[in-house]
């Protein structure tokens, strides 16, 4: 369940969105189903701090699992990178080998219009829903190499 954790992590604090702003948060529930059974876990990202000057985002992520809340130490992005995304959540600038597609999804946060891209790499097969939401990602599935299925929706976000 670490392994999978740290995987979120480093996934959820690249997606993004435009203008962020300091208390921006995004909640996501997480499936993990595997042979040894199927966990959840909920994902709290939350925007602590933004130094434009130097091109700098701070998040603080905590994960909730029955066992527990666990919370790592903020992680620094590119404020240029988070403000990219904006324009992937209607497929342009999308690179046509991820195969974009424009589609509507619906979550438990909502149904909202977003691009949907497949991306398979190291042996991993993600899709990934993006739209205009706090950090970018309404939705992600991922089949691993290890027979795991993780798949985390957007329940709730905010936007300051």
């Amino acid at each position: 369940m670490k392994a999978i954790l740290l995987l979120f992590i480093t996934f959820g604090s690249v997606q993004a969105f435009a203008y962020p702003t300091v208390g921006d948060q995004a909640v996501y529930d997480t499936t993990v189903i595997s042979s040894q059974g199927t966990g959840t876990l909920t994902m709290t990202s939350t925007i602590t701090s933004i130094n434009a000057a130097n091109d700098q985002v701070a998040v603080k992520q905590t994960s909730t699992t029955a066992a527990g809340t666990s919370q790592s130490p903020d992680v620094t992005r590119s404020l240029k990178e988070l403000q990219s995304y904006d324009t992937m959540s209607t497929c342009a600038n999308v690179p046509a080998e991820l195969s974009p597609v424009a589609e509507v999804i619906a979550v438990p946060a909502g149904t909202f219009q977003a691009c949907h891209i497949k991306v398979n790499q190291n042996s991993m097969q993600s899709e990934v829903w993006i739209g205009m939401v706090t950090f970018g990602m309404v939705k992600i599935m991922i089949k691993t190499n290890q027979n795991q299925t993780i798949t985390q929706a957007l329940r709730s976000f905010i936007r300051q």
